[in-house]
């Protein structure tokens, strides 16, 4: 293993083979960090994106290049006609030059409005969509550009029975392509978790968070609420819906969700108490065994073609591992 010090960066790097499948893996460990108080990041194109806990004088997204251990842009979203603005989500394009944002907004008028907002390197907004009444709780963007958004519509998010679309798909400029997948077929089996939440992409106590993830030829997502996992064709065709047993925790509690990441392949990965692989075939997730630098217990933060990037085994929070599946 060879060890090798640059730009602040430290950087490890060996490969290994399973199934005769080459794995490459990277350690990074960030020296430039986001500064303040940030909630977990995403990895999405080669960029880390972390949103800042609304402290005076932090912007509310710091994205960073973490293999050039560099800040590339600081986001502090600000929508049309708002008195305030609350952010939600922030996905990467994959030019790595614009940036789309999910917000809230508190307007003049009184009246609340939703957005997607898009930025550049340097922080300017670019355009801006009003959304309202569709809440994007997570975003993704697609190697096409499509951008997806996985929430729901505010105005049916308590009703248990609504049919209202929880799966927005745009074009890269913020123009309506499709709206997928009803929220009801999101809501948890009675008994499964006492006042969870109807609406998809919802962190849930006890049960960690939700995820959206996009690759080459589909977008997947996992709710932690109702535990279902789907994955959408580019195209918008549902290509599966699927509820796979929880994993346990040794005390009987269910898992929670700690990151999901498809590969350009279309298989899937998900942390819980083990990072596991969907199996397809059983509908189960499977602990991973066979990629030693995948296996184990960790957070995913997305992935990337064939790339997943999931936390280091030192404890540290800017320690990740960049695993390469070739």
């Amino acid at each position: 293993m060879a060890a090798m010090a640059a730009g602040g960066l430290l950087l490890l790097s060996f490969a290994a083979f399973a199934l005769e499948r080459k794995v490459e893996t990277q350690e990074i460990r960030l020296l430039s960090t986001p500064g303040g108080r940030v909630v977990v990041p995403k990895y999405g194109y080669g960029l880390l994106a972390f949103r800042h806990m609304n402290e005076p004088g932090m912007p509310h997204f710091t994205v960073l290049d973490p293999i050039a251990d560099r800040t590339v842009v600081k986001i502090t979203a600000a929508a049309p006609e708002a008195l305030e603005t609350y952010p939600i989500a922030l996905a990467v394009f994959p030019d790595r030059r614009r940036f789309v944002v999910s917000a809230a907004t508190k307007n003049y008028s009184k009246k609340r409005s939703l957005w997607l907002l898009f930025y550049d390197t340097e922080g300017n907004l670019t355009h801006h969509e009003r959304i309202t009444p569709f809440n994007a709780s997570l975003l993704a963007v697609a190697p096409d550009g499509a951008v997806w958004g996985l929430g729901c519509n505010e105005k049916t998010a308590e009703d248990r029975n609504s049919v209202e679309p929880v799966l927005y798909q745009w074009s890269e400029n913020g123009r309506l392509l499709n709206k997928l997948l009803a929220q009801r077929d999101f809501t948890p089996a009675d008994g499964v978790l006492s006042g969870a939440p109807t609406c998809p992409g919802d962190v849930v106590a006890g049960m960690g968070s939700s995820a959206l993830a996009a690759s080459r030829d589909r977008v997947v997502l996992f709710d932690a609420g109702s535990g279902i996992l789907a994955e959408i064709s580019a195209s918008g065709q549902v290509l599966g819906v699927y509820t796979p047993p929880r994993r346990q925790l040794p005390n009987g509690k269910p898992a929670p969700g700690q990151g999901l990441a498809v590969t350009g392949d279309g298989e899937i990965y998900a942390a819980f108490d083990r990072i596991c692989r969907f199996d397809r075939a059983t509908k189960t997730w499977a602990p991973v065994e066979d990629l030693p630098a995948l296996a184990g217990s960790a957070m995913i933060f997305g992935g990337a073609g064939n790339q997943v990037l999931r936390s280091g085994e030192s404890g540290d929070r800017f320690h990740f591992r960049l695993v390469t599946l070739k």
